[in-house]
């Protein structure tokens, strides 16, 4: 017993026969303590401090383990609650931002979106939670949508089953255009529709997609033309009644043209000044001018003086009614709602130049144009014209002009004075006559004088009365 038990010792000294278990001196770490982590420790020997009871130790490092979970825990509970950065979700957006840009609708809101895709199907992004869709029938058969346009939609339902908005352009376009027919018929605004068709007592009127009637009454026609002509046309409109219950709306053609033409009217006498140059159509002609049509039922008056450079006789010898013109304004009176025009002015000049192309004591060619008491002109180019004094027509004394020369005839002249600013050239045939021709010129009118046989009265008496 004694034996065994020094055996024992030996082994406590960590001397086994066997090897197999070494043990630990007092104060000393076990193998199972160095596994443990503690060899490290300033309790151990190597840091020169007072061991400490493994129990104890084992205690400090379960504390020391608890604390590095709580660390853990607490930097995790921090990472949880720091601000993260949100996923992008539309572009560079972030979650944050992109909720900002989804809107919070109503059913029956009429919005706007834009078109971003045209299959069997439209779908529109009305930037909401998801694109809204406009199925066929909710889309007028003759419209055509393109990817890009912006368009006008009824909220029909939020969400269907897929989570897409419901949409309507056709109940959209209805209810704004009853609403733009309210605010004309308020503010008594002028329209424009086409006719569909004529009816009895008046006529059927389309104004988008609303259907309308004008009473025959508020047609503005002639009396003897027909409601059928006026199918397919576009006429102005205004509104007389309106019951959006009812669907009715009744309009007049009448008060809207007599309207537009007071403000056409008005706004061409605030336009027209002196210097323009018009259009018009020759309404009328009288002798001492011609009406001319300027629109809007205005009309101005031509001078015949100032219808040409050339002399005219009367205004229907370059002027008739329909003829279309331009005319220059001369003046305007808007008191009086008179308005004078000129022709002549739109012509070239010929007194421009006459100094540079004529001169005193030249020979020129012209026509006789126009015989008068006191001598006769001769048109020495278009517009141009000159007097030839009937002391200037030949060189013997004459009661007349016409003893001499006659309309139409081709003559030469001498030019004896030019007064361009007073519109006026000086002729002279006799100037042109030399010695010798005015010889033989008096001797050729004094046979014409002695040919000629003076018809009176009582030659035609007697060869009619015969004596029994």
């Amino acid at each position: 017993m004694f034996e065994g038990n020094e055996q024992n010792d030996t082994n406590l000294n960590g001397s086994s026969s066997n090897d197999k278990f070494t043990g630990t001196s007092f104060g000393g770490e076990s193998e199972f303590e160095k596994d443990l982590g503690f060899n490290n420790s300033p309790s151990s020997p190597t840091g020169g401090s007072e061991p400490k009871p493994f129990s104890q130790a084992f205690q400090e490092k379960g504390d020391a383990n608890q604390e590095v979970k709580k660390e853990k825990v607490v930097k995790k509970e921090k990472d949880n609650t720091s601000p993260q950065k949100p996923e992008t979700s539309k572009g560079d957006l972030t979650t944050e931002e992109y909720a900002k840009t989804i809107k919070d609708y109503n059913e029956g809101d009429i919005i706007k979106g834009k078109v971003v895709s045209t299959g069997k199907n439209i779908l529109v992004d009305i930037e909401y939670k998801a694109e809204g869709i406009i199925e066929p029938e909710e889309i007028y058969s003759k419209e055509s949508l393109s990817i890009g346009d912006i368009i006008s939609v009824y909220i029909i339902k939020l969400e269907n089953k897929e989570g897409h908005p419901v949409l309507s352009k056709r109940i959209a376009d209805i209810e704004m255009t009853w609403t733009e027919l309210h605010d004309s018929y308020k503010n008594k605004k002028n329209l424009e529709g086409k006719i569909i068709s004529a009816v009895k007592g008046g006529l059927v009127i389309e104004y988008k997609m609303i259907r309308g009637f004008i009473p025959a009454s508020h047609v503005l026609k002639n009396s003897d033309e027909d409601l059928t002509t006026f199918v397919g046309k576009t006429l102005p409109i205004r509104i007389l009644e309106i019951d959006r219950k009812r669907k009715k709306i009744v309009f007049s053609h009448k008060l809207a043209a007599i309207s537009e033409a007071k403000s056409s009217i008005q706004e061409f006498w605030k336009e027209i000044e002196a210097g323009q140059v018009r259009k018009g159509i020759v309404s009328s002609i009288k002798k001492f001018g011609a009406f001319i049509d300027l629109g809007q039922g205005v009309e101005g008056l031509v001078h015949i003086s100032e219808m040409s450079w050339k002399r005219i006789v009367k205004p229907s010898d370059i002027l008739k009614v329909g003829d279309t013109v331009e005319v220059f304004v001369l003046g305007v009176d808007n008191e009086n709602k008179k308005i004078s025009l000129g022709m002549k002015q739109l012509q070239q000049d010929p007194w421009v130049n006459v100094d540079k192309k004529y001169k005193v004591g030249q020979l020129v060619t012209g026509k006789i144009c126009r015989l008068v008491s006191f001598g006769a002109f001769v048109e020495l180019e278009n517009g141009l014209e000159g007097l030839i004094h009937i002391s200037e027509l030949s060189d013997k004394k004459i009661e007349k002009p016409e003893e001499v020369v006659k309309e139409g005839n081709l003559v030469q002249a001498k030019i004896l004075r030019i007064i361009s600013e007073e519109q006026r050239i000086g002729l002279s045939i006799k100037a042109t006559i030399e010695p010798d021709d005015k010889q033989e010129l008096n001797k050729y009118q004094e046979e014409e004088q002695r040919n000629r046989k003076e018809v009176t009265i009582g030659d035609i008496m007697n060869n009619n009365v015969q004596t029994p």
